[in-house]
């Protein structure tokens, strides 16, 4: 039988020609070790999997990797999105607006918490003042895995990767290292 999955390299990317068209399949890691999205640059269209869900991250998974985010937000911004597909919160217009939102969200988030914690811990006070009051609702429905705690400790470093997926891809993809 043959094997129709399409490798693509760690932080690059490879293209795919269809019937449909012509789409450039990106790795897109920070969400999951593993998130992929795909672009038409035909169509001006990214279906871009999870990563926008809105222009105002505030919240992050246990195993979420803030920094690996960041990085891959930066690379995708570099496209000509009109269409940003999400399966969550698909945006019909404007797509590279919302992309390029979300990363001056993220940079100046990454900026104050960062300069926040050379003082030592952050206060609530302070993550109110930066990141906005926490959904405790969602934090309790999802038994803590998604908070805005989670958010903080993995852009300060503290990602820890989920044994399941260890096991099934190794230490290394886990832990987003993929060099």
């Amino acid at each position: 039988e043959e094997d129709n999955c399409l490798e693509v390299p760690a932080y690059g990317s490879n293209t795919l020609k269809t019937d449909d068209g012509h789409f450039q399949i990106f790795h897109a890691p920070g969400h999951s070790h593993d998130m992929t999205v795909v672009y038409d640059a035909e169509r001006k269209t990214l279906f871009s999997a999870d990563m926008y869900l809105s222009t105002r991250q505030r919240l992050m998974r246990r195993d979420e990797h803030f920094r690996v985010a960041l990085e891959t937000l930066r690379r995708i911004v570099e496209l000509d999105v009109e269409m940003l597909l999400c399966g969550h919160r698909p945006v019909f217009e404007k797509g590279a607006e919302k992309l390029e939102k979300k990363l001056v969200f993220m940079e100046t988030l990454q900026s104050s918490i960062l300069d926040a914690s050379e003082s030592g811990t952050l206060s609530k006070k302070e993550l109110d003042t930066i990141i906005g009051s926490e959904d405790l609702g969602f934090r309790l429905l999802s038994l803590g895995n998604v908070s805005r705690a989670n958010l903080v400790k993995s852009l300060l470093g503290d990602v820890k990767a989920r044994a399941d997926v260890v096991r099934t891809v190794g230490s290394k993809w886990a832990n987003y290292d993929f060099e």
